[in-house]
């Protein structure tokens, strides 16, 4: 069963409209048989793995040891990690698909570490930015990078408005 890794900010309240799309994310890769996996506390990573707790997958959550917070009640395995690089690198081992939704410096930190790794060729896993603020940021970074008439992100890296332009663009 392929695993989907959704990255996005842990702040956000069950009544606001990030945390409802994190959750219909989550119905949705969980209705289509994809485990999920995320950061395992709240906000983005509670939503997605409350959507898929429907469904018969995994939720996975990479947590901190010893951390102050207990994971979220809707994840079903618990994988725990030394620090905080040690939790991103054990989410980007187990992903077959990424998501990245509206976050924080957490997410860009996970946003521009994919986008090493792609163009390392050291993960060739499709990675989905979900929202317009995503292209403010890749316009940004390719000013800093100096990159020259495109963005060059790599195939595997894309921009949608949506979650439903995500899974056109996946084919799921």
């Amino acid at each position: 069963m392929k695993t989907a890794v959704i990255f996005g900010s842990g702040d956000c309240s069950p009544r606001s409209k990030l945390y409802k799309t994190a959750q219909k994310l989550g119905e949705t890769l969980g209705s289509k048989g994809y485990n999920i996996a995320n950061g395992g506390y709240f906000g983005v990573m509670e939503a997605s793995a409350k959507g898929a707790a429907k469904f018969n997958v995994e939720r996975i959550g990479v947590v901190f040891k010893n951390y102050k917070d207990y994971p979220n009640k809707y994840i079903t395995k618990i994988i725990e990690a030394n620090s905080y690089l040690d939790r991103l690198d054990k989410l980007i081992t187990i992903g077959d698909v990424f998501f990245l939704l509206e976050g924080g410096s957490g997410t860009l930190l996970e946003f521009v570490s994919l986008l090493a790794l792609s163009q390392r060729n050291l993960k060739s896993a499709p990675a989905v930015c979900i929202g317009r603020k995503w292209t403010k940021i890749l316009r940004c970074l390719n000013k800093i990078l100096n990159y020259k008439d495109t963005i060059q992100f790599g195939a595997k890296i894309t921009i949608v408005s949506n979650i439903d332009e995500a899974f056109k663009f996946l084919d799921l």
